[in-house]
């Protein structure tokens, strides 16, 4: 914790100089509104937030998951099936996005029509 808070008033003290004062009430201030907004973040995209770990929640990772499956979904691209095709899968897409492609194996997945 003394390492986060350190790194904490480091960036803040680089960033508004004499500004900034350095006190133990608002790290902790800062530190709750973090927090506060990580639950708030996870509610709002439809996360259940109660059924987290406090480390998953306010690490993130669920957002990492999500944001992934979303950029596939945005490119309609499909995505990878497990684990194991997750590098190859992220691969072409990271060539395609750079690139574009002429690669008849990279098959575009149209959604569904609505109704």
């Amino acid at each position: 914790m003394r390492l986060k808070r350190e790194l904490w008033a480091s960036l803040l003290r680089s960033a508004l100089g004499t500004q900034f004062t350095d006190d133990d009430a608002l790290f902790l201030e800062h530190t709750l509104l973090v927090n506060s907004a990580e639950v708030i973040a996870h509610l709002v995209v439809g996360l259940d937030a109660t059924a987290l770990q406090p480390a998953t929640l306010l690490g993130g990772q669920h957002f990492d998951h999500t944001h992934r499956f979303g950029l596939y979904t945005a490119l309609r691209l499909p995505p990878p099936k497990n684990a194991a095709e997750e590098h190859s899968c992220g691969e072409a897409v990271t060539a395609y996005i750079e690139r574009g492609s002429d690669d008849p194996t990279l098959v575009f997945d149209h959604p569904p029509p609505k109704t």
